[in-house]
């Protein structure tokens, strides 16, 4: 987690950089991942076990959830933070996740 204040933009760092397809916009990926809330750091949301992953379809290209807009251009086999600052979550908080991208499920999908 980082210290001090959140950012007043979103915050987007490859962890590790992946080699497969990239995430486009209209794109079915596969994921884990974790949400934590900056203020209390605690967990909120984890979907990271090895025997589940969650589906997601990336459709927006200017949404105001910086999440999905964040994963565009990550590749499979990588690995990324986000910190997403409250005015860009729909939660109405600051939050951070970490994602790891699985596979792009649909590598025909428009951009």
């Amino acid at each position: 987690m980082p210290a001090g204040p959140p950012p007043a933009q979103i915050v987007v760092k490859d962890l590790k950089r992946g080699t497969g397809p990239a995430v486009r916009r209209h794109t079915r990926i596969a994921i884990h991942y974790i949400g934590v809330d900056y203020k209390t750091r605690k967990p909120f949301e984890v979907r990271w076990s090895e025997d589940s992953q969650t589906l997601r379809q990336i459709d927006y290209a200017f949404d105001r959830n910086g999440w999905e807009r964040s994963l565009l251009g990550m590749r499979v086999g990588g690995r990324r933070k986000l910190i997403i600052p409250a005015k860009f979550y729909k939660g109405g908080t600051a939050v951070v996740y970490v994602v790891d991208l699985l596979e792009v499920l649909d590598t025909s999908a428009s951009s």
